[in-house]
């Protein structure tokens, strides 16, 4: 493949703000050292930004591989193992925010839709002008100096209606501002039966979709307007009862600029998806941290699990490393077991969620939360629990005779 001035820096301008002081890291990673000769020199002129590479050898396909840098932009020329290198990216790069774009001399529409599986933002095929990848790294460039993440996703999404992802998504939210004092958003993607506001006695207002459609004049600020705030310091965005949305007539980049947006302000986001795969609940999956897929122990809801782990593996590219499975009103005795379900699901991260009816039911019933309600429960226990699977630990209270004393008397 021949390359005439793939990047001509003489012909093109940096249009970036010289004042911006945000330093971006740009790797360049390949198995062809032509591109990445004729490349580096170029993008070496971009202000505020550090420009490495990494030449991959011996068959390898990580394109981090013997790099020392941790890029926000991966630059990626894949080769003759495209498969392979697209298939395995998001593993490499699991655990990192670095934003992707993939060169290849491929043109083929596997290697642009695997590509997109794996969290492109951009691809980029012969042929090559002059200044499509520096155009492409000022749009990305642009994303991450107004989108700066600071906080968490974590989706929750059922195998089965019913299974109870909407009460745990609510109570784990909760539990979130409660005790670790968090800033937590709770986000219901059920445009036409959200029920998340029922589960903590709210009434929902404008919300969800008047944010989505406003989303290009907001900024933190004007986000607090579309949230409902809970006594507990917990903030619900959810849709407006009165009004019939299709899921059709969303802007799902919109939305994915609303995500974007809660994540630079809020510790933790918490997205209670319906039970269906399409543009916008693909928005949601691909910014996941963590996606819990609640199962009960019937056959109905396993063999759907099961189809459903197999499209978000498979179809959507989401690496098993984001997969949490929760077996929701826990049974010893059911005929289907917790281990069934782990080697079924190919996971050993399951947790469980006892069945405790009374507690549950009379908490549904009254719109309070578990841990409001009574923090002793086997099903807030369970739920305190998986938070702290999917954070850490809590941090505790700092010592000293004040604390211990007030300690004290609060178990009283």
């Amino acid at each position: 493949m021949q390359y005439n001035s793939v990047l001509d820096a003489e012909t093109f301008s940096y249009p970036f703000d010289s004042t911006e002081t945000q330093v971006i890291q740009i790797l360049v990673a390949s198995r062809d050292k032509r591109f990445l000769d004729e490349t580096i020199p170029q993008l070496q002129g971009i202000p505020d930004c550090n420009v490495s590479s990494n030449l991959i050898l011996n068959g390898n396909i990580n394109p981090l591989l013997g790099s020392a840098d941790i890029p926000d932009i991966l630059i990626f020329k894949v080769g003759k193992l495209w498969r392979s290198e697209l298939a395995e990216l998001p593993h490499y790069l699991s655990g990192l925010r670095a934003e992707k774009i993939i060169v290849s001399d491929n043109n083929d529409q596997e290697c642009m839709r695997m590509a997109i599986q794996a969290g492109a933002k951009d691809f980029i095929s012969p042929p090559l002008s002059s200044n499509e990848l520096i155009e492409s790294i000022q749009r990305l460039r642009a994303e991450m100096g107004v989108f700066k993440k600071k906080g968490q996703l974590i989706a929750l999404i059922n195998a089965k209606g019913g299974s109870g992802s909407s009460f745990i998504a609510s109570n784990l939210a909760h539990i979130m501002t409660s005790i670790r004092k968090h800033s937590v958003v709770l986000m219901d993607l059920d445009v036409q039966f959200g029920a998340l506001c029922h589960y903590l006695n709210m009434e929902p207002q404008r919300g969800l979709i008047e944010a989505i459609e406003h989303i290009d004049d907001m900024d933190e600020v004007a986000l607090n307007a579309y949230l409902i705030k809970h006594k507990s310091g917990l903030k619900i965005l959810e849709t407006n009862p009165q009004s019939i949305t299709l899921a059709e007539d969303i802007q799902y980049k919109n939305l994915g600029q609303l995500i974007d947006l809660i994540l630079t302000c809020n510790d933790q986001l918490v997205v209670d998806l319906p039970r269906q795969i399409d543009l916008i609940t693909s928005t949601v999956l691909e910014r996941a941290d963590k996606i819990i897929l609640i199962v009960q122990q019937d056959i109905a809801t396993v063999r759907d699990a099961t189809r459903l782990v197999s499209i978000l593996r498979k179809d959507l590219g989401l690496h098993s490393d984001k997969f949490q499975v929760v077996v929701n009103r826990h049974d010893k005795h059911a005929s289907i077991s917790v281990a069934d379900i782990d080697k079924l699901l190919q996971t050993t991260n399951t947790h469980i969620i006892p069945n405790d009816f009374d507690n549950v039911h009379t908490c549904i019933e009254s719109g309070s939360p578990l841990y409001e309600y009574n923090k002793n429960a086997k099903s807030t226990k369970a739920i305190i629990t998986l938070e702290e699977t999917l954070i850490g630990n809590p941090t505790p209270p700092a010592g000293g005779l004040l604390n211990r004393f007030s300690s004290y008397f609060n178990r009283l």
